[in-house]
């Protein structure tokens, strides 16, 4: 076993303190080197100060280690993160407990008095990269390499922020630390002799167990002897990749992090092999949590990975005895892992058997009959994971997905074979809410065979009070184990075979991004492919963070999905390169379960089928597949049937006044950061409980050097400098948004903030009332991006918007304590964003206001008159595109316009525009397809003064473009957030402005739920969203012809 000790960071007030009161052993060592460090350590925010969080990380690691050893658990391998390699070098024996007291004081109290700036900037990319632009670069030194794509920088303030702007250009992920000074650089170099003098005066030894350095990234004997070498390690990186690399080359199976929290875990993962066999990665305590349950469920997981554990020790005193197990063999009943989903419940508690299975809760034998009923229940608040798999603007569980709950049934009842599953309808995951999920297998038949069906509904009742009928999504049939399919994938002998050409995947996902298949991580884990004349060959591997346990599935519909990303490159069914979803399955039979990593063999045995074989990195065996159908999908498709379920499902946002009135309250540790915030909260400026920051940063500073207390509520103002007519620029909503982002990935990184809530306050972003005004479209902007950054820490953070009429500190204080996460004041009185639901008329557009759940929704609505339109032109944004292709068929159809103008970057030289425009001539219309970036202002003048003729004749405009690139908040730069803007914000802003004068019979903005909801890992899309929401809003009430229209879409189709 392998105990890794973490670092400066860690540390967190409070921390040990439970385990002291509950553990005697923990007690009494944590005492013990607290006597022998001289330093009070201190029991508040005054210990993330440098010269007290150092021994106290000591301190609490040295404890916690005796308590592991107390309790069996010992280390095969050491090794620490910076200070806490002090910690690992005295439980190896190099440092006495009196030497490594005063070698951590010393580090300690010296860093801190050195002169405080400096920047640390972490980076999400390679050391070669990393140094590759630093090279040459004065003031600038790697302060860490923590993972193959994981390095911090360190150094003068300026050059690194420059380096980390230049990383960021080229596309890796950065963020700036919060940090006292710039360790690990060149700026220690002003204690380092004083150290060295502390360093001579100790006695250091030979380590007695195996100790791996992380300055030199090996395991070292006689160097921990060399007082220079501790000297060298204040200064020079932390090579804690390499650390583990040596670790992994010991033999060390499973790691356990011994520190106040769990920072170095994540570390641990993100440098295990892909290809290698699984090992645990255990934490023993995190920042704010239980940290008794913690040490417990360590101590658990430990054993669990084969870790000796000495329970006698552990239950001493409790009165827990042993029993004898049974002497007879146990029941032979195969148990899946069970996997969690928030809010199940104990199916045995409901009269019903636990499935054991993520996507499953329970199971039922039906009463007098051999017949057998799973049941479960989808969403993305409890299986998140599913939202990367997303096809034409909807979340679909893949058709992996199915087979894997098939074959979860198929074992209960004993067969070994799905002989055939049809998928009949896709099942659309709602962006709120949930759909209730049913297998059901049949009776077996005279031959063994069993039918069994897939089916959802969606959770609650419809718009008449009644619960919706049951949907099948899928049928087909089970067979006890003599099925067709093969007994065991085809040995594909030489990996890859000599003769197969390598396909190159870059730009693979994009192309498919493209066609509608928005895939997040998890499912893109195509690896590589080769392919000969008629067969393919590729790899997939299920991402670390895979929402769940591999394990815990027979395969994880992910990792198979992304292994049948290879038929489209191959060129085995259809033409290479186009996106199909599987149809229909034959023969398939699971024959180990858990991968998660595949080596796949496709052969065409049809026109539109392949065959797969399936195994793991060492050839074994999982999966074999006969035959699979599959076809191209459309909007069409996705939504057959869908009608009766979109017309329940299409609601309205309502702003409800709340029926208790906010009390002021006085305010107490509150911090307002921000020059907005100090002008609209100047009247607390006398309040000494009250203080103004203009940075986070600079609050961050005042509260570790303990000149301010630490906040319970920290007011930011965001004010776009939109006035009475929302006069604001794209620069400015790009601006105030990549601004606001900066600020809340600081927060949620923050442990200093982390028992704090930060209250996002703006002027005029949200419309509360029919016809009322959207004056601030940049603040809008931000609503969207801090939903989803709400929908990721939750509890985090609180928006508020007012309208400046008698707005104080002490009124927000008893708003924020109402427990709302968003709420808008008017005139004092407080409202809250409800969902209602509304109906849809029959037009497109029909005077309605809201967001559908499964598929279509629309915000700012108001009478359209079709005949409008007829005689003139409309102009189509992204009209190349699915959903462009949908609308514009649907104005020839539905409203008679009979001239379009299409506008794409590509233009003509779009995939797939002559069948466009084949089909809608064949309606009819004249159709005009222009290649032109309407982002770019003066392009779209152009456009208008020549295909448009000036706007003569321009009777409607449609803007249907826009991008993804989805991603957690903290994974977001201000360059991925600008790219999402750009096609929504700008192009948008672009179209109002140069046809507000045109007398247009029809503006519509294509949105997206987001913008309402915001989704988590969506932040960017959301605040694009949420400016055109504001922007409709804006136009309807200052009366620009005619009346807006904004659609929040999932899938669209033809009605």
């Amino acid at each position: 076993m392998g105990v890794v000790f973490s670092g400066q960071g860690s540390q967190w007030a409070g921390m040990g303190r439970e385990l002291g009161e509950a553990f005697p052993v923990f007690a009494r060592a944590y005492e013990e080197v607290c006597a022998q460090l001289g330093v009070e350590l201190p029991s508040d925010d005054l210990i993330h100060q440098t010269g007290f969080a150092q021994p106290g990380i000591f301190a609490l690691e040295v404890a916690l280690y005796r308590l592991l050893e107390s309790w069996g658990v010992t280390a095969g391998v050491l090794a620490g993160h910076s200070v806490g390699e002090i910690a690992a070098a005295h439980v190896a024996g190099v440092l006495s407990l009196e030497d490594a007291c005063a070698l951590v004081v010393a580090r300690g109290r010296l860093m801190q008095a050195l002169p405080a700036g400096g920047a640390m900037v972490a980076v999400g990319g390679s050391e070669e990269t990393v140094r590759a632009v630093i090279e040459g670069v004065e003031g600038v030194w790697v302060a860490a390499v923590n993972g193959p794509s994981s390095v911090v920088l360190s150094g003068h303030e300026e050059p690194v922020l420059a380096a980390g702007a230049r990383l960021a250009e080229l596309g890796c992920r950065t963020r700036r630390l919060t940090v006292s000074h710039a360790f690990h650089s060149g700026l220690m170099d002003p204690m380092l002799e004083e150290f060295a003098g502390v360093v001579v005066g100790l006695e250091l030894r030979e380590p007695v167990l195996p100790l791996v350095s992380t300055v030199t990234g090996r395991v070292e004997s006689e160097l921990w002897t060399q007082p220079q070498y501790w000297v060298r390690q204040v200064r020079d990186a932390v090579r804690f990749a390499d650390g583990v690399a040596a670790m992994l080359d010991l033999g060390v199976g499973s790691f356990v992090e011994v520190g106040p929290d769990a920072v170095l875990s994540g570390m641990v993962a993100e440098c295990l092999p892909q290809d290698g066999p699984a090992r645990s990665v255990v934490p023993t305590m995190r920042s704010g949590r239980d940290q008794v349950r913690g040490v417990m469920e360590a101590l658990a997981r430990l054993h669990a990975a084969g870790t000796p554990v000495a329970w006698d020790t552990l239950f001493e005193g409790t009165g827990a005895r042993r029993v004898d197990l049974p002497t007879y063999a146990f029941q032979r009943q195969r148990y899946w892992p069970e996997a969690s989903a928030a809010g199940a419940q104990d199916a045995t508690g409901l009269g019903l058997e636990a499935a054991a299975h993520p996507l499953l809760g329970a199971a039922i034998e039906v009463a007098d009959s051999d017949e057998l009923l799973f049941t479960g229940r989808l969403s993305l608040a409890t299986h998140p994971w599913l939202a990367d798999h997303t096809v034409l603007g909807s979340v679909l569980l893949p058709g992996t997905g199915f087979v894997e709950l098939v074959l979860r049934a198929a074992d209960q009842v004993g067969c070994g074979v799905l002989e055939e599953l049809t998928l009949e309808a896709p099942l659309v995951l709602p962006e709120r809410g949930a759909v209730q999920l049913q297998v059901v297998v049949g009776a077996p038949d005279g031959s063994g065979v069993r039918a069994v069906g897939v089916y959802s509904r969606p959770e609650g009742v419809g718009s008449d009070g009644v619960e919706e009928a049951w949907r099948r999504h899928a049928a087909g049939s089970l067979a006890a184990g003599a099925g067709s399919a093969r007994a065991v994938p085809v040995a594909v002998g030489e990996w890859p075979p000599a003769s197969a050409e390598a396909v190159d995947l870059d730009g693979f996902y994009a192309d498919l991004l493209e066609s509608g298949f928005a895939y997040g991580p998890l499912f893109r884990g195509l690896r590589a492919v080769w392919r000969t004349d008629d067969e393919v060959f590729a790899e997939a591997v299920l991402p670390e963070d895979a929402g769940s346990d591999p394990r815990a599935f027979g395969l994880h519909p992910a990792l198979m999905d992304a292994a049948l990303h290879a038929v489209g490159l191959g060129g085995l069914v259809g033409e290479v390169g186009e996106a199909r979803l599987p149809y229909a399955w034959s023969g398939v039979r699971l024959h180990a379960s858990g991968a998660a990593a595949l080596r796949v063999r496709l052969k065409r045995v049809g026109q539109e089928a392949v065959s797969l074989d399936m195994t793991d990195s060492a050839g074994l065996p999982v999966v074999s597949v006969e035959s699979l159908a599959l076809r191209v999908v459309s909007a069409d498709q996705l939504g057959a049937g869908d009608a009766a379920a979109a017309a329940n499902s299409l609601y309205g946002l309502d702003w409800t006044p709340l029926p208790t009135s906010p009390v002021p309250a006085d305010p107490e540790r509150v911090a307002v950061v921000g020059s907005a915030g100090a002008a609209w909260f100047a009247d607390a400026s006398d309040n000494s409980d009250v203080t103004f920051h203009q940075t986070l940063a600079e609050l961050r500073e005042r509260v570790v050097r303990g000149e301010v207390a630490r906040p319970e509520l920290v007011f930011l103002g965001c004010d776009g400098e939109g006035g009475e007519t929302a006069a604001v620029s794209p620069d400015a909503v790009r601006s105030l948004l990549t601004d606001t982002l900066t600020v809340v990935q600081d927060w949620v990184d923050d442990e200093v903030f982390l028992d704090a809530q930060l209250v996002v306050v703006t002027r005029g972003a949200v419309g509360v009332e029919s016809g009322s005004d959207v004056v601030d479209l940049a603040g809008a902007a931000v609503w969207g991006l801090v939903r989803s950054a709400q929908a990721e820490y939750a509890g985090r953070l609180v928006l508020v918007d007012v309208d400046g009429e008698g707005c104080s500190v002490g009124l927000l204080a008893g708003v924020v304590g109402l427990g709302e996460s968003q709420v808008a004041v008017r005139g004092g009185v407080v409202r809250v964003p409800r969902l209602v639901r509304v109906s849809a008329g029959g037009g497109l557009v029909d005077g309605v206001s809201g967001v559908g759940g499964s598929g279509v929704g629309v915000s700012g609505v108001g009478g359209l008159v079709g005949g409008g339109l007829v005689g003139g032109t409309v102009l189509v944004t992204g009209g190349t595109g699915a959903l462009g292709r949908l609308v514009a068929r649907h104005l020839v159809v539905g409203y008679g316009v009979r001239r379009l103008v299409l506008v794409s970057r590509s233009g003509e030289g779009g995939v797939g525009v002559a069948e466009v425009r084949g089909e809608l001539e064949g309606l009819g219309a004249e159709v005009v397809v222009a290649a032109c970036d309407v982002a770019d202002r003066g392009a779209l003048e152009g456009l208008l003064g020549s295909v448009c003729g000036g706007g003569e004749g321009l009777r409607g405009v449609v803007h249907v473009a826009g991008v993804l690139d989805d991603g957690v908040v903290s994974s977001l730069s201000g360059e991925r957030l600008v790219g999402v803007l750009r096609p929504k914000v700008d192009a948008a802003w672009n179209l109002h402005e140069l046809t507000r004068g045109m007398g247009l019979s029809l503006f519509v903005l294509f949105s997206s739920a987001a913008g309402v909801f915001g989704p988590a890992g969506q932040a960017g899309y959301a605040a694009a969203n949420a400016f055109l929401d504001g922007l409709a809003q804006h136009r309807r009430a200052q009366a620009c012809p005619p009346t807006p229209w904004a659609g929040d879409c999932g899938i669209w189709t033809v009605a």
